[in-house]
Order: C-alpha cells, then sequence, then structure tokens
C-alpha cells in the first residue's frame, strides 16, 4: 500500500544520505507484505556517529504514522521526548498530525514529505544530504516532483513548530 512503499524508499533515502553524503553509520531495515506477518509495515533506520553494534530497536527517537495501524501498533515505541508524526487524516490522539499522504497517488511523495517532516523535527542529517541521496537515485521529472514532496513535508512541520 502506499505507506507502507513510501516509507521503505524514504528509509533508504535517509540511510543513503547518513553513510554516503554525512560519512556516518546507518542500518535500514524493513517489514514489508508476509514479513511484516499481517501487521503495519515498517522501515527501521538507525543513524550513529559510532558503529552500530546491534540492529534492535527499543525505543526510537522519532516515528512518522501515515495509518492508524501503524500508529496504534507502534506508538509505544517511541522513546521519552521523541518525535511523532501522523498523517492529518488519521484520528486525533497521539503527535503532530500533517498533511502527509499525496494526492498523486505516488507513495514515494507521501514517504518523502513523512521524511522532510521528521527531519525538520530531529535533524538527523542536514536537508542537502538528503537532496544529495534523492538525486542519486531518481533523476528528472520524478526528481523535481519527489524533492517538491521533501520539502513539503519540512515546510509543514516548521510552520506545526512555529505555532
Amino acid at each position: 500500500d502506499v505507506a507502507r512503499h513510501g516509507l521503505l524508499f524514504a528509509g533508504v533515502v535517509l540511510a543513503e544520505a547518513a553513510v554516503l553524503y554525512e560519512g556516518r553509520h546507518a542500518l535500514q531495515s524493513q517489514a514489508f507484505g508476509v514479513a511484516a506477518s499481517g501487521r503495519a509495515g515498517r522501515s527501521d533506520v538507525i543513524v550513529s556517529d559510532a558503529e552500530i553494534e546491534s540492529p534492535r530497536l527499543v525505543r526510537v527517537d522519532a516515528l512518522a504514522a501515515l495509518t492508524q495501524e501503524a500508529l496504534l501498533r507502534y506508538a509505544s515505541e517511541l522513546r521519552e521526548g521523541g518525535v511523532l508524526v501522523a498523517d492529518a487524516g488519521l484520528p486525533r490522539g497521539l503527535g503532530r498530525r500533517l498533511p502527509l499522504v499525496s494526492a498523486s497517488g505516488d507513495p514515494r511523495e507521501t514517504g518523502l514529505a513523512a521524511l522532510g517532516a521528521l527531519t525538520a523535527f530531529r535533524p538527523v542529517v542536514r536537508a542537502e544530504s538528503l537532496d544529495a541521496a534523492l538525486g542519486a537515485r531518481v533523476e528528472g521529472p520524478d526528481l523535481v516532483r519527489l524533492r517538491a514532496a521533501l520539502e513539503r513535508g519540512r515546510t509543514l512541520a516548521l510552520a506545526a513548530r512555529a505555532s
């Protein structure tokens, strides 16, 4: 579905931004489809200045939830003081609600809007590194559109933070 595919793509872009453009360590894992065992899909990314010794996440610093199922299932994994961004179309509750789901139907736009919002609230990598990693994966008109989605997420988050 749109949420899963988009966040998986965004997770890869985040990991590549950290490793290739900032010289940091990153580990990206995903559970999708059959591997998710009927649960909401997920994309986990660990970014560190030091070598990553374990891929296991106990508590997360930032979480994007694009479906109610994901919000209910994973919100308890958020570390105290962590950032939770949820799509505005979900029922009220936890987290910052932002209109993340793209009307275009391209799941990458939705995932990148969520990534832009998360990294605006919690800047684990520089915006320039995300842009460069995205440019290494996509070109032409798709790149322009996907960079705009990433920027839309950043802009939404900065406006929400200011209010």
